[in-house]
């Protein structure tokens, strides 16, 4: 019948309006769970990028003569990706890898905030360990790849960070 209407009761229009909420949920919730594992994708592949990045600057710091005491130290404060010794020198190193310079270099990642916090961090560690009369710095171990993964360079700046406080 073309042009003719249904009659629904009251109660077929609710259900109706029900199924069609629910559906719109169901749908809703699917979408965001795929963004969720998107999101969490991306964050699972910058932490692998990060962790091979992590493991080059231990072997070219071994290289550099530096012995590794310590990998991902935590405190309260924050933590320091990895901690060596250079002949008397016990240096705080942060590790900063790039795919890419399209957000800039591994180095300029380094903010102020971040640089106070590896400083706060590194005091605890020496203060915890008993070092109270040993020389020290913060360095950065700076890792690029080229956007098709392969490795472009690996930077070491010895003091990079001064002390602050």
């Amino acid at each position: 019948m073309v042009g003719s209407y249904e009659k629904k009761t009251y109660a077929e229009s609710l259900v109706n309006l029900c199924i069609l909420y629910s559906c719109a949920t169901i749908s809703s919730s699917l979408q965001e769970g795929s963004h969720r594992k998107r999101g969490k994708a991306l964050r699972d592949t910058r932490r692998a990028l990060g962790r091979q990045g992590e493991d080059l600057a231990v072997q070219y710091l071994q290289r550099l003569g530096y012995t590794v005491l310590e990998r991902n130290y935590r405190s309260a404060e924050g933590e320091i990706d990895i901690i060596a010794r250079d002949k008397e020198r016990l240096a705080f190193i942060e590790v900063r890898t790039r795919r890419g310079t399209a957000f800039g270099s591994p180095e300029e990642s380094v903010t102020p905030r971040k640089q106070a916090r590896l400083a706060t961090v590194a005091r605890q560690y020496l203060q915890e360990k008993g070092y109270l009369d040993v020389e020290w710095g913060i360095d950065v171990v700076a890792v690029e790849f080229t956007t098709g993964s392969v490795l472009q360079r690996i930077t070491l700046i010895r003091n990079a960070v001064m002390e602050m406080g």
